[in-house]
Order: structure tokens, then C-alpha cells, then sequence
């Protein structure tokens, strides 16, 4: 888990910490991610590292290649880590070294909020600002998308089934799903618009399923649609704002959480 000042392991029967680690400076914003190899990946500032709890407490590297702070969480595909800066840079990094491969960083126009999304063939979709860019291997935009009008990407991209985009996670062969203020668009996989959805109020994550339906909080309420735009249910009242995103155990429940009340609910459709 990181927080601002530190990264910890918590052991997950007592809930206690086992290991921290204190990086010379900066804070985190952003949570870690962990890799196969057993590395945790967590940005500081304008640095991230590579940490090794498996025998205590390890630095097994850290780079300070990048411009501006780290801005979003870090996204892993097979050796490659990416990660976002304050800058507008997409960085890809060797997750082993920490070297920043040739081709990258990849320059947007607006800081990157978001953690960039990865597909099977590995292109990375990223948002930053009011721009989706669609981005090979190697650094090349392949695309990019704009909407009509000015509101920001407030989400991270998703892939579903049929190859149009969503925001969220990433599906084989599928839409690519992103919010856009009070907004869910899906867009094919050449960077076109299917469909346009408004909800009212901003959407700040979406999850989908398997059957990709997708899950979404909006102001006080729980929604989900189905891959096509249209709605599965709406508007489960929850007392308090649904800002984070929703997580669908292996039981089918789906578990969210609230502010202003903090709470966290678990419910089965």
C-alpha cells in the first residue's frame, strides 16, 4: 500500500505492517502495483522505484529519468512498466532495470492523470486531458480521439469484447469505454464513437464484467449498462458519493466504497 510518505506491506490476517520502505523524498498520490517478478512498482515526486519485500526491505532500483512529478498509477505489461508524469509524458521503463526503452517517452498535450491501459497485441491507451491516444509498443501514436466538446477524460480506458473502448479494465478483442465528464463513450478500435452516454453527473471509474456490462458510480448512486448503451439498472441510492471504483468478487458481489459517509457496501445484483 502506499501512502504519501511511505510504501508498506500489511500482512492480510492481522492487518498489521510487516515492511516500509521511506524514499529519500517526495510523496506518493498514487497507489503501487506489483509485478511477477515479486517487485513493487511505487512513484515518489518525480522518481519511482522497484522495492523487493521478499527479505526485508530492498531497493532493487530507482529512476529519476523522468520530467515533472509522477501523476498517475503505474500500469505493468509482461517486462514493461508505464508510467505518467505531470509533464504530459508517458514513460515506458524496463520493470528489471528501470531504463527507459527507446522510442518512449511518449509526449501528450496535458498532464497524465491516469494509469494507461494496455490490450492483448500491446497498444497502450492513455487519456490526458480532453485527448485519448492509442499508442503502439514502440511509441507511435496510432490514433487519437477528441470529443466535441472541451470536457476532460475523468477515468482510466477499458478494453471490451468486441473491439470498442471503455474505461476501466482491459478485455480481449474489445470497445474501448472512457468518461468523459458526465459521460460514457465507447469507441471502436480504428478511434471511432459508437455510442454516447450521459449520466448526469461526472463518472470517475468504470468497471465491466464479463459479460461486459458496465458498473459505474454517479453522485449517490450505483448504475450499470449494458455493452451497447443501454441500461441494466440504475440509480441504487447509497448514502454517500460513489467516487471510487467498483470491484466484483469471485462470489458476483460487487463492493464499492463512499465518502461523506465513508463506507463500504457489498451488493449482489
Amino acid at each position: 500500500i502506499g501512502s504519501q510518505n511511505y510504501l508498506e506491506a500489511i500482512d492480510p490476517t492481522s492487518g498489521t505492517w510487516t515492511h516500509r520502505f521511506f524514499p529519500a523524498s517526495g510523496k506518493a498520490y498514487f497507489g503501487p502495483v506489483l509485478g511477477d517478478n515479486g517487485y513493487i512498482y511505487q512513484g515518489f515526486g518525480d522518481r519511482i522505484y522497484a522495492v523487493d519485500f521478499s527479505n526485508g526491505v530492498d531497493v532493487v532500483w530507482e529512476s529519476t529519468a523522468m520530467l515533472g512529478q509522477i501523476s498517475s498509477a503505474p500500469s505493468l505489461h509482461g517486462d514493461v512498466l508505464y508510467i505518467g508524469t505531470s509533464s504530459g509524458h508517458l514513460y515506458a521503463l524496463d520493470s528489471n532495470t528501470g531504463s527507459v526503452l527507446d522510442g518512449w517517452p511518449f509526449q501528450t498535450n496535458s498532464r497524465v492523470n491516469h494509469y494507461p491501459v494496455i490490450d492483448d497485441d500491446g497498444n497502450i491507451y492513455v487519456t490526458a486531458a480532453d485527448k485519448l491516444h492509442k499508442i503502439d509498443s514502440n511509441g507511435n501514436e496510432l490514433w487519437e480521439f477528441e470529443p466535441s466538446n472541451t470536457s476532460s477524460f475523468y477515468c482510466s480506458p477499458a478494453v471490451g469484447n468486441n473491439q470498442v473502448i471503455h474505461a476501466g479494465d482491459v478485455y480481449e478483442d474489445g470497445l474501448l469505454y472512457v468518461c468523459r465528464g458526465n459521460h460514457i463513450v465507447a469507441i471502436d478500435k480504428n478511434g471511432q464513437k459508437v455510442w454516447d452516454e450521459g449520466v448526469g453527473v461526472p463518472i470517475y471509474s468504470i468497471t465491466l464484467d464479463v459479460n461486459e456490462n458496465l458498473y459505474f458510480g454517479h453522485g449517490e448512486y450505483l448504475h450499470s449498462i449494458k455493452p451497447n448503451g443501454n441500461t441494466n439498472w440504475k440509480d441504487f441510492n447509497v448514502y454517500g458519493r460513489v467516487e471510487s471504483q467498483v470491484v466484483i468478487g469471485a462470489n458476483g458481489n460487487l463492493y464499492f466504497g463512499t465518502n461523506n459517509p465513508e463506507k463500504v457496501y457489498s451488493i449482489k445484483e
